[in-house]
């Protein structure tokens, strides 16, 4: 493991110094005022294109995953945070004639969040699930002003896979290299281990999603995505500190 993670590192800087090229050629960054304390304030850097371009946008996620020993309380079913995701997307539209005023245009912003989430399940060995959002449960909220930029709160619900078992063989590059340029981007030396070993079978193979996302226009076909999620099962113990997540965003040029 350790002469893997050796062999990774170079690739990892690389990866990195694409990516801050990239943020700096987007010119705004998305900062989370308030995180829970189980979060881990450690973004893990992710080039989004081969998932996002065949749904009409291409860019970037930085993500954060709760804390734990010693794996991420996301795999543990006994956390309130069992399967929680935190982070923001960074989308370049690939059309310029974009209606943005609509439902149907939020709903196809969430297609990056359902883009993303299979994209995982599939790295993570988890077979025959597609991810869904339930359009009936997406709701607009709030709309305000960020850092000068008009923004859209929206709350919605998806279906999608669970990954709270032995992960596959093949994650574990994958498990490395997040582990890798995680360090690199946020400058802090961590221990993230998601690569799970439990052999707890999961509760159930589909796990029912809820959570909040914060809509930016930068102009019309740049945006910032902001999401917040957890099972909907403990929906009464995490609610309150997802929504403060969400409405904590601010943006600074860069």
């Amino acid at each position: 493991m350790k002469l893997l993670s050796v062999l990774l590192t170079p690739f990892a800087w690389l990866y990195v110094v694409l990516f801050k090229i990239r943020e700096r050629l987007f010119g705004y960054k998305a900062d989370f005022g308030y995180l829970p304390s189980k979060i881990l304030p450690v973004s893990l850097p992710v080039h989004m294109d081969m998932f996002w371009l065949k749904r009409g946008f291409y860019g970037r996620n930085l993500c954060m995953v709760p804390r734990g020993h010693p794996f991420s309380e996301r795999f543990k079913q006994e956390s309130p945070f069992y399967q929680s995701w935190v982070g923001t997307y960074y989308l370049n539209s690939v059309r310029n004639n974009l209606n943005i005023n609509t439902r149907e245009f939020t709903l196809s912003l969430a297609k990056a969040a359902v883009a993303d989430q299979d994209a995982w399940l599939k790295i993570y060995g988890v077979a025959g699930v597609k991810t869904r959002v339930v359009k009936s449960s997406v709701k607009f909220l709030e709309k305000d002003v960020v850092s000068g930029f008009n923004r859209e709160i929206y709350y919605g619900e998806m279906v999608s896979g669970t990954d709270d078992f032995q992960s596959s063989a093949d994650f574990q590059v994958i498990h490395l290299f997040s582990a890798l340029t995680g360090k690199i981007y946020s400058r802090k030396n961590i221990n993230l281990k998601l690569l799970y070993k439990d052999e707890k079978p999961s509760l159930s193979p589909l796990v029912k999603l809820f959570g909040y996302i914060s809509v930016i226009r930068i102009n019309n076909n740049k945006f910032i995505l902001s999401y917040v999620c957890g099972a909907q099962e403990n929906k009464s113990q995490i609610n309150d500190k997802l929504f403060k997540t969400i409405r904590s965003i601010k943006i600074q040029k860069i």
